[in-house]
């Protein structure tokens, strides 16, 4: 069974706890379907320009947003393909479950590293698990050269076990700790033939996103880990030359939480302007109205008896208000008869 050497430290709690509070807004920080969308696009065009800086491929925020829209044509040329490919691997993350497909594990690692570098390479140079004697191809990499020696380790067999130490939560270490590992653990063995680095990114989003820590696929590492790239190599050479992986642990933590600030900042920026604003400013919305929108957003669902009680109003008046909202497109209705309750209603695109 994999055991790591590290040590919980007081700087890893704190940004675990900064991590967790944010995780836990951004989760109940309601947004319509279109606000979402577009932060969506947002957050991960922003990803695309931070890989491509980390690759050495730099494209600018505009470019990186055509990627992300689908707007380039790679068939002229395979220089933004990695980009691409990297996008279309994220959308199957946005669909991965570990119930539905695999649990983090050679496997998974395996599948991802094929989507990546689908029609850049030879097919069987990808989803390859390297052997020792085998040098992996730096394409697209810059941490290959710091992997270390293991002649006697079956790579495939050693991140099976590294999965089934996360999924068993052995030692109760946190999955943002396991997380900091599994990305260090890329960096000492780049167990595949290819394309460990964003692969590495890659299956560190899964293990978040299955484990609730990536709501609606908006956490982004690869712009998380963009203001400390360059000083990885050196935070893990320190570790690696310590036998200890606690230097290296506190520094993905500490880029962890940070991306977790902005991405909660950027949460509520959009609420505030899109959701809030815009109830509050439509003439035609009473006050009970405005309030009840707003009670929505933090309480879910109301059903017509609670409104009535809460606002302190009759029941014809209450039913007036809440037909006001269902057409006027704020509101959806669930349940039928004694059981019927209000939500609010997400907008999707015309």
């Amino acid at each position: 069974m994999y055991s790591p050497n590290i040590t919980l430290t007081n700087l890893m709690m704190k940004y675990i706890v900064t991590f967790e509070i944010n995780n836990e807004r951004v989760k109940n920080i309601p947004l319509p379907y279109k606000e979402k969308k577009q932060l969506y696009e947002r957050v991960h065009a922003e990803d695309i320009n931070a890989l491509a800086e980390i690759i050495n491929l730099p494209t600018g925020y505009s470019k990186a947003l055509d990627i992300q829209r689908g707007k380039i044509d790679v068939s002229k040329g395979a220089k933004y393909k990695i980009l691409t490919n990297y996008r279309s691997t994220q959308d199957f993350i946005n669909s991965y479950k570990s119930t539905s497909f695999v649990p983090i594990s050679s496997e998974l690692i395996a599948h991802l590293n094929n989507l990546l570098l689908k029609n850049i390479l030879d097919s069987w140079e990808t989803g390859k698990f390297r052997k020792f004697s085998e040098i992996p191809n730096e394409i697209h990499d810059q941490w290959y050269k710091y992997r270390d020696y293991y002649p006697k380790r079956n790579t495939e067999k050693y991140f099976n076990e590294l999965s089934e130490w996360i999924y068993s939560g052995k030692d109760n270490y946190h999955k943002l700790i396991q997380c900091a590992l599994l990305i260090y653990e890329f960096i000492d063995n780049a167990p595949m033939y290819v394309g460990n680095q964003i692969t590495s990114i890659l299956t560190a989003t899964c293990v978040l996103k299955d484990f609730g820590y990536n709501h609606n696929n908006t956490l982004c590492l690869a712009k998380a880990l963009k203001p400390i790239y360059k000083e990885i190599p050196e935070i893990f050479k320190m570790s690696k030359k310590n036998r200890d992986q606690t230097l290296f642990t506190e520094a993905l933590l500490y880029a962890l939480s940070l991306e977790s600030i902005q991405l909660k900042q950027l949460y509520e920026s959009s609420h505030n302007k899109t959701v809030k604003k815009k109830a509050e400013s439509e003439e035609n919305l009473n006050n009970r109205q405005v309030k009840i929108i707003k009670y929505l957003e933090e309480n879910k669902k109301i059903n017509r008896a609670e409104y009535t009680k809460l606002m302190g109003i009759s029941f014809m008046t209450s039913y007036r208000d809440l037909t006001e909202l269902l057409q006027a497109g704020y509101l959806e209705r669930k349940g039928k008869n004694k059981k019927t309750y209000y939500i609010l209603k997400e907008k999707e695109d015309n």
